[in-house]
């Protein structure tokens, strides 16, 4: 009688083996699976463990007749691995992923922004707001005052996204009264996958796989 090799193995196995694979998606923006499909495969290590342990009982009250020890230590390795990764992310701090820092520092831009924009307007009542964020930028490298950014930001990209300066004359007055800023990745998914939105009202709003607008939900 041929042994049959058993399926609890083959899958604790194949469980194991996911969770890389899901974990590099929603970390680097490896086109292997969808963003929710990601997430809810990294749960497989512990569905691979329960179904390895399975495995191995069933294998040895068979006696011979079922194949698939290796297979299920194999399946069980890779789905304990996968546990304490799946643990260990959960103690790393967001900034600490490889695009948390990058949404963070423009989260940081966007404050810096709003300050300086206000600091202009009030500093040039009859145009207001500048027309570019080259006119923010300090003429000098040392130069430090509260209407200058950096040059890095003011050439609307820095930090893995793009910053799109929108000025406007919302009274239609020929004064720019009013703006808006897209913070955008510049590589979705690998630079960062959170969009940002801010306008005159200071407020920043937050979308994810989409850029914001105005009905974004606000930034907490």
């Amino acid at each position: 009688m041929k042994k049959r090799t058993s399926g609890k193995a083959i899958a604790s196995l194949i469980l194991g083996m996911i969770f890389p694979f899901a974990v590099s998606n929603i970390l680097f923006g490896v086109p292997s699976f969808n963003k929710t499909i990601s997430f809810t495969l990294m749960l497989s290590p512990f569905a691979g463990v329960l179904l390895g342990h399975m495995a191995k009982v069933r294998i040895r009250r068979a006696k011979g007749e079922i194949r698939g020890l290796a297979i299920a230590r194999a399946g069980l390795a890779l789905s304990y691995a996968g546990i304490v990764l799946f643990a260990t992310a959960w103690l790393i701090p967001f900034d600490r992923f490889p695009y948390g820092a990058n949404e963070s520092s423009a989260v940081g831009s966007l404050r810096t922004l709003n300050a300086a924009l206000g600091q202009y307007g009030r500093a040039n009542p009859t145009q207001g707001f500048p027309r570019s964020l080259e006119e923010l930028k300090a003429k000098t490298p040392n130069e430090e005052h509260p209407l200058t950014i950096d040059s890095t930001l003011a050439s609307g990209e820095k930090a893995g996204y793009r910053f799109t300066y929108v000025p406007k004359s919302i009274e239609n007055s020929g004064k720019l009264d009013g703006y808006e800023v897209f913070a955008d990745p510049i590589a979705p998914g690998r630079s960062g996958v959170h969009h940002f939105f801010m306008d005159q009202t200071s407020s920043i709003r937050v979308t994810h796989d989409r850029p914001a607008n105005a009905q974004s939900p606000l930034l907490q």
